[in-house]
């Protein structure tokens, strides 16, 4: 896996919620869509962050 293709935190924290909803570990209800909405505005600003530092260090 490349360095860009790495997950960051949110989007593995995600992931593994998703997982658990589709096995039937936890409940697909409105309190997991919250979340779920707030790992994705998460990832979003870290994506961000991420991009403008690499862009800074670039020069």
């Amino acid at each position: 896996m490349s360095r860009n293709a790495v997950l960051a935190l949110p989007a593995q924290l995600k992931k593994a919620l998703e997982q658990h909803r589709n096995q039937a570990d936890i409940a697909d209800d409105e309190e997991l869509s919250e979340l779920m909405g707030k790992l994705d505005s998460l990832n979003d600003k870290v994506s961000f962050y991420k991009s403008k530092i690499q862009r800074l260090r670039q020069g």
